[in-house]
């Protein structure tokens, strides 16, 4: 089973895409950077979805970007960015760097599912 990292300050999406991943995939949670961070160091990942808006910097992409980073320099795993309309160019940017894929919210379950087999 793989092994997926979810990232979102958002308790009801993150129960949300948990529900609808929890058969293929073995889901750890985060609701911060410190909170991934851990989860980085300790879990050998396969894929990663990551909000780019997350505490204390819900107004940037601070929070989201160390993640993305952290992700990237530790880890294998393919990095898929959640994001908002605001911050689509800025995904568009950061897939330049090897992120894998970005989706827009809301995110559709259904495309969130074909983003996650291609990964």
């Amino acid at each position: 089973m793989k092994k997926l990292l979810l990232v979102d300050d958002d308790i009801a999406l993150r129960k949300q895409f948990c529900f609808a991943l929890q058969r293929d995939y073995k889901v750890y949670e985060a609701s911060n950077p410190k909170e991934a961070f851990e989860i980085i160091k300790s879990v050998n990942l396969d894929i990663a979805l990551v909000d780019l808006g997350l505490p204390p910097y819900e107004n940037s992409h601070k929070g989201g970007r160390a993640v993305v980073l952290a992700l990237m320099e530790k880890s294998d795993a393919k990095v898929i960015i959640l994001t908002g309309q605001e911050s689509r160019e800025y995904a568009k940017e950061l897939i330049s760097i090897g992120v894998f894929d970005y989706l827009l919210k809301p995110i559709d379950i259904p495309a969130l599912i074909f983003s996650l087999k291609r990964a």
